[in-house]
């Protein structure tokens, strides 16, 4: 058998089996295998969806979507404003990013320029003119999470930028282009998650640290080969990496560290002499010294005698954790701890001449030094330049986003959009986006927690819900209410809507709760018949509240609930503007009409995406259908046929949190990466 012919029978295994599902429920089967593909724009900024674009309404039998020819793109004045829209506050066409660059993961030299991978793209900064520059996928970088950046000029000039993807971002400096190296090894297996890299030119090898192993890169070659759990290397985490000839020194968090003699790996432990400990940093030093940070402070290797310094040594190390190790190019030692500051450690007085503090609430996250100078990256405050002990702030200071992680859009009454972070709310005019965004961040009795999950408008003010958290808060403009656990909330909410008597319901992974302005009153298995406790999307619509649950999709009407779609689980709901639902299941989308039954919809963009995980839908004021994955990017239907759009046509990451339609017209997505990194992506048309 070909490869190809395995590809093929693995796709229609996992459609006979999707079909079969549906066929024992019971329910009609018909498969839109007719629709067409529409090539992808190849960068997400040149992308213009068609004016006048609705779903055709399904036949009881079978239902074909046949390609049209490209419509052209509408001008803004092709597209009629809505009511609320307010005159001349229109912004401009076309796709805009926001990201906070910031947020700092790694940071590399280049001669007089400084690059930090960061959670909202790649930074670089020029230290003789000021220039500065942030990289996204727009630009041919593999995501915007950026977890590492390394300078290796073999066999150019070039800057290796890891990512949670297993594909590393390569830009050249003399051709001032982005290009991409898979990490892919002789078995077809790929090395995804990486988040140090080292450049060995001595060997001329460019090394990648991952959770689950080494990837090792002969830059002559251009082969790669992995160093795993197979060969003694149990990672679940790897901080640093360190590279000198054939020997390679790993520090590994919790599990410790490793030291690699050719491809024999040796476990670094309380076992082998060191401390009890996350090992966080390893750096080497000139002189054959090995110095490694611990949570205690720090230790020194050579000739095989380990010897610790911390805060209760003499003269002491001025942190309690030192988190961060490198030596400069003539043998000074720098030390960083994440919450306490940075500073030269003499080896010799065992002390430091001299402290950084730590900016307030921006922990240290990378440091480095050159012969440029001394450089820490922080988390959300940029990077630190500490040059002839003086210290330059090197910041984007966007006002816009708190955090490149979002999870929810909602509107109030005035316009404005709120935008749920992992570090509180952003709060901004949709007409005027380029202006400093408000933010709201947690505080006792207030925002209950930083981590906001989702948002709900409610006439009179804005509901907020929150991750692993049984609460949700109120906020009316001026006083703040709260729901927890004692007022009725019970799980941790998923979703929230507001039916036509304005009651506001939760749906929790416990049951449902329904909160009236006065009392909370509830629903679980417990107390009526329903297939489950997990409730996961809500939708109002014509009196009717529609519920997902991790097991099918229900419907409450008439002060009585039913089971309408059994064994689903149904994670997002739409109306789809023609009198149907759009149903988003984690195995691909569902149209439903009450009389015309269930159509999966198997083809969105492309053939390989049979049974995309959907989180999120959304229809737009030109009736476009916008659908999000978790993991598949995003897909958007005209009409006539499916775009889909990933990482490799621009969109900043693939998976979607949410996608939301304001009074403008502006289409509002939020794409998050593997580990904080993300961005949010308005598209106006």
């Amino acid at each position: 058998m070909t490869s190809g012919q395995g590809v093929l029978l693995m796709k229609w295994r996992a459609l006979r089996r999707l079909v079969m599902w549906v066929v024992q429920l019971g329910l009609p089967v018909i498969v839109l295998a007719g629709c067409a593909i529409e090539t992808p724009t190849p960068l997400i900024p040149t992308f213009t969806p068609a004016a006048t674009l609705v779903l055709p309404l399904a036949t009881p039998s079978r239902q074909v979507i046949s390609s049209l020819p490209a419509t052209l793109s509408p001008t803004p004045a092709q597209i009629e404003p809505s009511a609320t829209e307010i005159p001349g506050q229109r912004p401009v066409s076309g796709w805009t990013f926001f990201s906070n660059p910031d947020f700092v993961n790694g940071v590399a030299v280049e001669h007089n320029r400084v690059w930090a991978a960061t959670g909202g793209g790649v930074t670089v900064w020029n230290m003789l003119t000021g220039q500065k520059q942030v990289y996204t996928t727009s630009d041919g970088l593999v995501e915007i999470q950026a977890n590492d950046v390394v300078y290796c000029p073999l066999p150019e000039e070039r800057l290796v930028v890891a990512h949670e993807a297993g594909v590393l971002s390569v830009y050249s400096v003399s051709r001032k282009k982005w290009d991409q190296i898979p990490i892919t090894f002789t078995d077809g297996s790929s090395l995804a998650g990486v988040q140090t890299l080292a450049c060995d030119l001595s060997g001329e090898r460019l090394v990648a640290g991952a959770r689950n192993g080494l990837g090792i890169l002969d830059l002559k070659t251009r082969a790669w080969k992995r160093m795993d759990q197979v060969d003694g290397l149990a990672l679940e985490d790897i901080r640093s990496l360190e590279v000198r000839g054939q020997t390679m020194w790993l520090a590994a968090g919790k599990v410790g560290g490793y030291l690699i003699l050719g491809k024999t790996a040796f476990a670094l432990n309380r076992e082998s002499g060191l401390p009890s400990g996350d090992l966080n940093d390893v750096a080497l030093a000139p002189d054959g010294n090995v110095w490694m940070g611990y949570p205690t402070g720090l230790v020194r290797y050579k000739d095989r005698v380990w010897t610790p310094y911390g805060s209760t040594s003499p003269n002491g190390i001025p942190f309690r954790s030192v988190d961060q190790v490198e030596i400069s190019p003539d043998g000074e030692i720098w030390i960083a701890s994440a919450n306490e500051g940075v500073c030269p450690f003499d080896a010799v007085k065992l002390q430091c001449p001299i402290i950084y503090p730590d900016p307030p609430n921006f922990p240290y996250t990378d440091l480095i030094t050159d012969a440029l100078g001394t450089f820490v990256g922080t988390d959300g405050d940029g990077i630190r330049a500490l040059v002839d002990e003086q210290v330059r702030r090197m910041a984007f200071e966007t006002g816009q986003l708190s955090s490149n992680q979002v999870y929810d859009f909602a509107e109030d009454g005035e316009g404005r959009l709120w935008v749920a972070t992992a570090r509180g709310v952003d709060i901004f005019d949709p007409a005027q986006p380029e202006l400093p965004w408000e933010h709201i961040s947690s505080r006792p009795n207030q925002l209950a927690a930083p981590t906001v999950k989702g948002l709900q408008a409610a006439k009179d003010g804005m509901w907020f819900y929150y991750q692993n958290q049984p609460q949700a808060s109120f906020f009316d403009g001026h006083d703040w209410r709260q729901m927890d656990s004692f007022r009725g909330i019970t799980g941790e909410v998923q979703d929230t809507a507001v039916d036509q008597r304005g009651y506001v319901w939760f749906a929790t992974d416990q049951g449902i709760n329904i909160w009236d302005g006065i009392s909370m009153r509830g629903f679980d298995s417990s107390s009526i018949d329903l297939p489950t406790n997990r409730f996961q999307a809500l939708l109002a619509l014509d009196g009717d509240m529609w519920a997902g649950t991790d097991r099918g999709l229900l419907r409450y009407h008439k002060f009585a609930w039913e089971t309408v779609l059994p064994g689903a689980s149904v994670q997002a709901i739409a109306s789809d503007g023609a009198g149907g639902l759009l149903i988003g299941t984690d195995s691909g989308l569902i149209r439903f009409r009450e009389d015309q039954g269930y159509i999966w919809i198997i083809n969105l963009g492309e053939e390989a995406y049979l049974t995309p995980n959907i989180t999120e839908i959304s229809l737009d004021k030109q009736g476009n259908i916008w659908v999000g994955s978790a993991g598949d990017g995003l897909f958007l239907f005209d009409g006539h046929a499916w775009q889909h759009f990933t990482t490799a046509n621009g969109l900043p990451a693939n998976t979607i949190q949410s996608i939301y339609v304001d009074r403008l017209g502006g289409v509002w997505i939020a794409a998050a990466g593997g580990g904080g990194g993300g961005a949010v992506v308005r598209y106006m048309p």
